[in-house]
């Protein structure tokens, strides 16, 4: 069942037959090398482009983090209800990406196997956020053609209905997308290359959630105000042009060798049953540490889908709440420019958060060393030798997660929210880079494995490729999530049942529970 390289029986020998050495190396190269993995140095610059697609895929899913809650509450989406749209992502996540791993493994296509999954997953993700920005004024002209108010409930259910439809569509497309991105970055390194790859693919989600987040603070609709374009529609025409640009820079420049040159997998041409039965049989040969740090990030993003959905809109009720409860008779045009200030503030927590976790990125790779769960060959000391792990620093930053939440309980004010959230992306940057570097790790010298010759018949081991390995891991990330949407919209019910306006703060008290045991955890990942 393993995705398994075998040689035909043709040009299998056994140990001490005779053979010409130049066709032994040729072999090699040609039946193995599965991708552009090279062990000569990279540089920045090639590992700029290799992973800057991860920082156009961030932008996207930083608008959909700090503005896509507020925008659907203004189509009349009530707040409880938020929780049931957003649980489409992990739910993608979950049914679509261990299955589009397998068939990335065994894509036969000439550009390669990863970017014909990158670029079909791009180019139906601008198209869903084109859908998303034109949703109102494609409504509001359908409002006109047939005659009808366009704040009556026809035209606001169809507003609604059709940026839900999007929002799925765009979950759908993000899928092949960011399994193929990832699964770039794994074939293209060996394994002691795969923690600056890792590195590198932190700090380009760090820029993307920069530029995101900045663009969402900025008031985009006051420059070319002609254009009665939304602040919402100009971030979903930045992040597709942001997203566009950097797929193909990333898929113009890295090259993967031919697929029909590289052995087919044992699960190649697999009827649907059979994938199936081939992602149960990966799980339960999962290796040990990959294993681990599933485990880890089902508990610990139980606790960050919380905050990342419901976080700006904190910053943002902190700010609003008053101002609104200050004036019951303010009007209609008042509240509205209060709750978009109070949006935009949101983005500016969410700006200064995305800041940190770059700066966190750029700074921590040099003061903590490699721990044991990545192999000898991609070992390294920090640059100042302080004595603490990749891993325990990991631990750390989900304590320091759990605490930020619950000091929720004593803020008050957008501007204490705003500086919580500047703690909160150090913590964020150690869970963009450590899992995926571990995983990273381990999947390269899996693949490299399949590279030697061993005594007896030439024959690959049998393991699974990147594809599906990944799938798995974002299964690990994506599970807990659907969790904590439902808990998280039981627990806006019956804050908006009771009369509490504290119902989002109550949500990242429930997810600093998740950092706690994915605190302890991490702290074992090595026992």
């Amino acid at each position: 069942m393993g995705s398994a390289f075998r040689f035909p029986k043709s040009q299998r020998f056994k140990a001490g037959d005779e053979c010409d050495h130049d066709w032994t190396e040729e072999s090699r190269t040609d039946f193995v090398d599965t991708g552009t993995t090279e062990r000569s140095p990279k540089g920045p610059l090639y590992f700029m482009v290799l992973t800057c697609s991860t920082g156009g895929l961030q932008v996207v899913w930083s608008l959909i983090m700090s503005n896509g809650t507020p925008f659907l509450i203004t189509l009349g989406l009530h707040e409880s209800l938020t929780a049931a749209v957003w649980i489409v992502a992990p739910l993608c996540g979950v049914l679509i990406q261990p299955y589009v791993g397998i068939l990335s493994d065994n894509c036969e296509c000439p550009w390669g196997r990863r970017k014909p999954f990158i670029l079909i997953g791009a180019a139906g993700s601008v198209l869903c956020m084109l859908g998303l920005a034109s949703t109102k004024s494609a409504c509001l002209l359908f409002a006109n053609a047939i005659h009808v108010d366009i704040h009556g409930p026809i035209i606001r259910g169809l507003a609604l209905a059709s940026a839900i439809l999007w929002l799925i569509g765009l979950n759908l497309f993000i899928q092949p997308l960011q399994s193929g991105i990832r699964a770039l970055i794994v074939d293209s390194c060996v394994a002691d290359q795969q923690v600056r790859a890792s590195a590198w693919a932190s700090k380009m989600t760090g820029v993307g959630n920069i530029i995101g987040y900045f663009f969402g603070f900025v008031p985009l609709h006051d420059f070319l105000p002609f254009l009665h374009i939304t602040q919402f529609s100009w971030l979903c025409l930045v992040a597709s042009g942001v997203l566009v640009t950097t797929t193909l820079l990333t898929c113009a420049c890295v090259r993967e060798k031919d697929p029909r040159s590289i052995p087919a997998p044992a699960s190649m041409h697999l009827s649907f049953s059979a994938t199936v039965k081939h992602i149960v049989w990966s799980v339960t040969t999962m290796p040990t540490v990959i294993r681990r740090v599933c485990h880890i990030q089902f508990w610990a993003w139980l606790g960050w889908f919380g905050y990342l959905y419901y976080g700006s809109t904190y910053v943002g009720d902190l700010y609003a709440a008053p101002l609104l409860a200050r004036d019951s008779h303010m009007g209609s045009a008042s509240q509205a420019r209060i709750i978009e200030d109070a949006i935009r503030l949101g983005s500016l927590a969410s700006l200064v958060f995305a800041v940190f976790a770059l700066l966190t990125n750029i700074l921590i790779p040099s003061f903590v060393h490699r721990g044991s769960c990545i192999r000898e060959s991609s070992r390294a000391s920090g640059l100042f030798n302080l004595p603490i792990s990749m891993n325990h620093a990991w631990s750390i930053s989900h304590f320091l997660f759990s605490f930020c939440m619950f000091s929720t309980f004593y803020i008050r004010t957008q501007t204490a929210a705003t500086v919580l959230a500047a703690f909160v992306g150090i913590s964020w940057a150690l869970t963009l880079w450590v899992p995926f570097a571990i995983i990273g790790g381990e999947v390269a010298v899996r693949q490299e494995k399949n590279a030697k010759i061993f005594e007896g018949d030439i024959e690959l081991v049998e393991q699974d490729q990147a594809g599906v390995i990944i799938g798995l891991h974002n299964c690990a990330i994506s599970l807990p999530q659907i969790l904590a949407a439902l808990v998280c919209g039981g627990i806006l019910w019956v804050a908006s049942k009771t009369g509490s306006q504290d119902g989002v703060g109550w949500v990242l008290r429930f997810s600093g529970c998740g950092g706690l045991v994915a605190g302890y955890l991490a702290a074992r990942i090595d026992s």
